[in-house]
C-alpha cells in the first residue's frame, strides 16, 4: 500500500472514558493530517482482516429478481469483514476510506429498478474497489443501488487522501451526501446525519442553550454526538496534533 495523507483507526477506549453503546465515527483534521475514526459495536465477535488485491472479478451477492453488479477490482485494499466481500470498513491504496454504521432512523433503499446493485456491506467494497476519491464514489453511487432487500440499514463516512469527506446515507430511498459538512461537528452515531445536525444545535458551544453532560452512562446517538462533537471542539483548540 502507498502512504497516504489519511489515517484510518479503530479507537475504542481513548476518545470517550465511558462505556460506547452503539457505534460512532468521527474526522479529526490537523496539522495536514487526516484521520477517520470508528468504534463498531455487533453481538457477534467475529471478524476478519481481510487484503483484498487488485484485478480480481467479480459478482455481487444475489437477491431475487435482481440484477447482480459485476466488476473487476481496480485497486487493493484492506478491509475488516465478517464473510469476505461484506466489508463493514476499510482502506485502499489510494487513500480511499470508508466505515459503516447501523441507520436507526429515516433510512430506506430504493426499489428495484434497471440498475445493477449491490447489498449494504458489498457496497462499501465496490466503491473501494472502484475509487480513488470521495467525488469518484459519488459519480460510481449513481451507476450502482443498494438492494432493498439487505439488512440492516446503515449508513456510511467516506474520507480520501485529498481530505475530502462525507456522510452518507439512502434517505428515504434516495442516497444522499453531506459533503465536508461540519453540522454534526464531524461527528456520527446512528442517527441519521441531518437529525443529529438539528440536535446539535440545542446545545452550548452549538448554537444552543443546553449543557452537555460528560457523565453519561449509557449513550444515546443523540447524547454521543454532543459529547463527541465536544470534545472534537476541544481538540481543533489545541495548538498541536
Amino acid at each position: 500500500m502507498k502512504t497516504k495523507i489519511i489515517s484510518f483507526a479503530l479507537i475504542l477506549t481513548t476518545f470517550f472514558s465511558n462505556q460506547i453503546f452503539g457505534c460512532t465515527a468521527f474526522i479529526l483534521r490537523k496539522s495536514g493530517k487526516n484521520l477517520l475514526c470508528f468504534n463498531r459495536d455487533y453481538l457477534s465477535s467475529a471478524g476478519h482482516l481481510m487484503i483484498n488485491q487488485r484485478n480480481i472479478k467479480k459478482t455481487a451477492i444475489p437477491f431475487p429478481g435482481e440484477v447482480s453488479a459485476k466488476w473487476t477490482s481496480k485497486y487493493g485494499s484492506v478491509t475488516i469483514s465478517q464473510a469476505r466481500e461484506e466489508a463493514g470498513e476499510g482502506i485502499n491504496e489510494m487513500g480511499l476510506a470508508i466505515v459503516s454504521l447501523a441507520l436507526e432512523n429515516e433510512g430506506k433503499y430504493p426499489d428495484i429498478d434497471n440498475k445493477p446493485m449491490v447489498d449494504n456491506f458489498q457496497w462499501i467494497q465496490y466503491m473501494l474497489d472502484n475509487c480513488s476519491t470521495l467525488n469518484e464514489v459519488i459519480t460510481a453511487s449513481k451507476s450502482i443501488r443498494i438492494s432493498n432487500q439487505s439488512v440492516p440499514y446503515l449508513h456510511y463516512v467516506i474520507a480520501d487522501a485529498k481530505g475530502n469527506y462525507a456522510f452518507a446515507a439512502y434517505i428515504n430511498k434516495e442516497l444522499k451526501f453531506y459533503t465536508n459538512d461540519k453540522s454534526t461537528g464531524n461527528f456520527i452515531s446512528n442517527d441519521c446525519f441531518t437529525r443529529s445536525a438539528v440536535d446539535l444545535k440545542e446545545y452550548e458551544g452549538f448554537g444552543g442553550t443546553k449543557k452537555s453532560n460528560s457523565q453519561y452512562q449509557e449513550f444515546s446517538s443523540k447524547e454521543a454526538v454532543v459529547m463527541g462533537a465536544t470534545m472534537i471542539k476541544e481538540f481543533d483548540s489545541k495548538k498541536e496534533l
